[in-house]
This record gives structure tokens, C-alpha cells and sequence, in this order.
């Protein structure tokens, strides 16, 4: 596979202009998310807004939201617990949402101190970002590991790297603006890291909603990118996250992703046309 490198260095003009609204998806987990809207908080870029998309929560969750304080506008969208519809919810999000560009994101991961900066210096036109992750490993989240510890920067992540706390040291680097794109490639595509422009998210009806059990929405969503004609670039070295541990989920959603790889189309059966007046 041939890969083309991509460069932006020094930062642009347009990490400035754009207004980037970001999704976070949660489901029941309020002490994660709360370590997640710390981190949105203090970034050093802002985004123009978070909006919270919930898959069915309690009231707790709702609480949080309401009492915690942003210097921008956050949002809380909800629908009642069905059983899993993360893509749904996503939708809902995008229909609430008012940015030029959308990033995406879980509900238990802590984005890095330049997290919304370095997506804002990614943003290409014709591109959409799969951005990486650092695991917060069982040992590290029984520490205690959150914010408070990811906002003190790569020399204190090389010595919760020693402890066991957090994995993949090679990702501490930290190069804004370079990325990795092939024409096509989807693979390494994690749903709780990735950025889309607003209008390439609409060019390919949002998010499948038919996907009702764990694992493979974001997999059909990079399909259809593709299929529209926006590659995808992997930047190894900005963008970070640090996923908390948490059990592994399980579900076989093979068939739909193979409908989707045969499919001429590149919109979603059920996305977010269903959402139109």
C-alpha cells in the first residue's frame, strides 16, 4: 500500500477560524466523562462547542452535565436506553451541532492538553482525521490516572509509562500537522478519535444506525467516506487521547460491514435523514 505524507507545520491561519464542535458519546459512566469534559475544558484551542451525545444514561449523567462549567456552550442530547445505539445518538449530535468541523470522541477518553488544536492544524479539505490512542491500563485506572496527570505533558506520561499506568510510549512524541493518508486505506479507525468535516458528514447520510449491537459503526462510516471520495489520514504523533480501561465488549457485526464494502452507494440506509422535518 502506498502512503502519501502530509505536513502542516508551524500551525495555520484556520486553526483560529474554524469552528469545531465536538461529539462526546457516553453511556452511564459520569466519573469517565467528567475526567473528558476537564480536559475539554482547559485546551489550548477551544472548541466552539461540546455537545454531549447519550445513549440512554441516568440522571447522574444529566447532573454533571448541567452543573459543569465551560467557557463555551455545552450541549446535552439524550435518548432513552434501547439497548446500543451509539450511532444513533451520534446523529442526533450532528443534527445539534453548528461547527464547520465535527470532531468525535468517547465519553472515556481524556483528550491530550493540544488535542483540539492539533485536529484544528489536521483539517484538510478532501480529508477526514483517525486520530490514535493511549490506554489508561487497568493498573493505571485503579491509580487514579486522569487529567490531572495527562495535562502535565509527555515527561510525566514516560513515568506513568514505567509504572504500568499507560501504554504505547512511542506516541508521547508530539508532532502537530504531520500525517499519514492512503487512497484506501480504513483500517486503525477508532470512533472515540476521529474528525470530519461537517459537509462530508452529510455527503454520506451520518452515521448507520442499523449497527445495534457493539463495534463497527465507525469501521462503515470510514467505508462510505471513502466510497465519497475523502481519504483518510492517520496522524502518528498528535491528536492523542488516553482511553480508560474498561472491559472488553463483544458483538458480530460482520454481515452489515460486508453489505457496506459491496454496496455502490455511499450513503447510510439509516442516518441522518431520518432526522429531517
Amino acid at each position: 500500500m502506498m502512503y502519501k505524507l502530509l505536513t502542516r507545520f508551524g500551525g495555520c491561519d484556520q486553526t483560529s477560524k474554524l469552528k469545531i464542535s465536538v461529539i462526546v458519546s457516553t453511556y452511564n459512566w459520569p466519573e469517565a466523562l467528567e475526567q473528558v469534559l476537564c480536559g475539554l475544558r482547559d485546551q489550548t484551542l477551544k472548541p466552539f462547542e461540546v455537545i454531549v451525545a447519550d445513549d440512554g444514561s441516568g440522571p447522574e449523567t444529566a447532573e454533571l452535565i448541567k452543573n459543569f462549567a465551560m467557557p463555551f456552550p455545552l450541549h446535552h442530547v439524550w435518548h432513552e436506553d434501547r439497548g446500543f445505539r451509539l450511532a444513533a445518538i451520534r446523529n442526533v449530535g450532528i443534527r445539534k451541532s453548528s461547527g464547520d468541523y465535527l470532531i468525535f470522541m468517547d465519553g472515556d477518553c481524556i483528550p491530550s492538553p493540544t488535542y483540539i488544536q492539533d485536529h484544528a492544524i489536521l483539517a484538510r479539505r478532501g480529508y477526514w482525521t483517525a486520530a490514535k490512542r493511549i490506554l489508561i491500563t487497568k493498573k493505571g485506572k485503579r491509580a487514579g490516572v486522569g487529567w490531572d496527570d495527562v495535562r502535565k505533558g509527555a515527561g510525566h506520561w514516560l513515568a506513568l509509562w514505567k509504572k504500568g499506568y499507560i501504554n504505547r510510549p512511542r506516541r508521547f512524541i508530539h508532532i502537530p500537522g504531520l500525517a499519514l493518508a492512503s487512497q484506501n486505506r480504513i483500517g486503525s479507525v477508532y470512533g472515540c478519535n476521529m474528525a470530519v468535516w461537517y459537509s462530508d458528514v452529510f455527503r454520506v447520510n451520518g452515521f448507520e444506525e442499523s449497527f445495534t449491537s457493539y463495534g463497527g459503526e465507525d469501521g462503515d462510516f470510514s467505508i462510505r467516506l471513502l466510497k465519497a471520495g475523502i481519504q483518510s489520514q492517520h496522524p502518528p504523533f498528535s491528536a492523542m487521547c488516553f482511553h480508560i480501561w474498561h472491559p472488553e465488549r463483544s458483538g458480530n457485526n460482520d454481515f452489515l460491514l460486508s453489505n457496506t464494502k459491496k454496496s455502490d452507494s455511499c450513503l447510510a440506509v439509516r442516518g441522518l435523514s431520518c432526522y429531517e422535518d
